[in-house]
């Protein structure tokens, strides 16, 4: 099977409702928006590679264990994208506007994962394609870090960034 790591290029270009004006001291920013959102999006893709592929290959984890395994592979990004999701949540007075930023932060990243998920299903048998996407998992190509070394993405500056920031924010 012909290697496509295009089909798991997340799309990152998220624009949020303006759900609060940004205030000087605001956590809130584009850059962080997008690359939270591109770790999410990674998140879903693994998931869903593990609820889709792991009885195809004979795996014994369940889909839950498999992307907790992925989750402590990227604890530096994961958690710094959810940090920043709760810090940004915090900062909105509205709860409608809240919920409404919520959901479409997590809408986002189902949406592009949702697209990355069905290309990458339509390659090929799917087995060689649960193989292949198992492969990339394990091997830690789907890892924030790796992935971006790999696709030399211009947001892997503003991911770093926001680990770096999750790092140091409380």
């Amino acid at each position: 099977m012909k290697r496509c790591p295009a089909i798991l290029v997340a799309g990152f270009a998220l624009l949020l409702v303006d759900a609060a004006p940004v205030r000087a001291e605001s956590v809130e920013s584009k850059a962080r928006d997008a690359s939270s959102t591109f770790i999410e999006t990674q998140h879903f893709i693994v998931g869903r590679i593990g609820r889709d592929c792991l009885t195809e290959v004979g795996r014994k984890e369940t889909p839950a264990e498999f992307q907790m395994k992925w989750q402590r592979d990227n604890a530096r990004y994961f958690d710094a994208a959810r940090k920043y999701l709760a810090a940004r949540l915090r900062e909105i007075e509205n709860s409608e506007a809240r919920d409404a930023v919520e959901r479409a932060y997590y809408a986002s990243a189902q949406k592009t994962g949702e697209a990355a998920t069905t290309q990458l299903f339509s390659k090929g048998p799917k087995d060689e394609v649960c193989k292949y996407a198992m492969t990339l998992v394990d091997s830690g190509s789907m890892n924030v870090g790796e992935f971006g070394k790999a696709t030399k993405l211009p947001i892997m500056q503003d991911v770093e960034d926001l680990a770096k920031w999750g790092g140091t924010a409380h």
